[in-house]
């Protein structure tokens, strides 16, 4: 397996997207160290971030110097239909769709792209619909990229899943989501390596870094195409389940 650590780090605006509270952050710049442009990024909000305000967004990050842009963004990429750039299905969905990926194309060439999950990790483990489901993903993660990659343009990295999977991921035990996701990410896997057995863009799959030894699971369920995988991106706030409990947090 070769490593590649993507640390996702979530820049939401500042009036609290999904009603969550806002925390401060602490920067000492006395502690600077040499970060890897690739692995350092925004995310993009799909839901907040439509066609017409997308090149003034785009125009910060650049200003910035953020780096990779992340695209749909996190928990909408489970809901975005890429061929009509709309989520029909999703409950929070804005009256005015999200920025398109040609948009983001016309706009900015350092992207990776989310592709969805939600289909399988809704179903038990191993059951037909749960092959229906990972039968239709593959599909769908062949067209978004396809589509991000049309024109010449190159996609940095292929994200499988975002860390919804960690959360709710059909109201199962966390050792069930476990091995639903791992299984789910392995079937993308080797199916995006068998489509494209020349690509320019990192696979990279999902984890909680507040719980190490899921990793040695995981690797434990991928019994294929584990040499196909890139990469992990550490998500940094999955380690609770929210409402019930409370942290402070206080990065340095």
């Amino acid at each position: 397996m070769r490593l590649f650590i993507y640390l996702i780090i979530m820049l939401l605006y500042a009036h609290g997207v999904y009603g969550q509270a806002i925390s401060n952050l602490n920067v000492f710049v006395a502690d600077k160290v040499f970060i890897n442009p690739d692995i350092f990024g925004v995310n993009n909000d799909w839901r907040f971030i439509s066609d017409e305000r997308f090149p003034s967004f785009s125009n910060t990050i650049k200003d910035l110097n953020l780096g990779v842009l992340r695209y749909p963004g996190g928990w909408e990429s489970e809901w975005v239909d890429w061929a009509t750039n709309t989520a029909p299905s999703w409950p929070n969905a804005p009256d005015v769709p999200g920025a398109s990926i040609a948009t983001v194309q016309s706009n900015y060439s350092n992207y990776s792209i989310v592709i969805p999950t939600l289909q399988a990790m809704n179903q038990r483990y191993n059951s037909a619909a749960w092959h229906n489901a990972v039968a239709k993903l593959k599909l769908i993660a062949k067209d978004a990229i396809d589509r991000a990659r049309a024109g010449g343009n190159t996609v940095k990295y292929v994200e499988i899943g975002n860390e919804w999977w960690l959360m709710y991921a059909g109201g199962v035990s966390r050792s069930e989501k476990l091995i639903n996701y791992s299984k789910t990410a392995m079937h993308i896997t080797s199916y995006l390596a068998e489509q494209y057995p020349n690509r320019d863009f990192k696979i990279i799959i999902n984890g909680d870094f507040t719980v190490p030894q899921e990793f040695a699971t995981m690797k434990a369920n991928f019994t294929e195409a584990l040499d196909e995988v890139d990469g992990i991106a550490l998500h940094t706030y999955t380690g609770y389940h929210p409402p019930e409990d409370k942290i402070d947090f206080g990065i340095k």
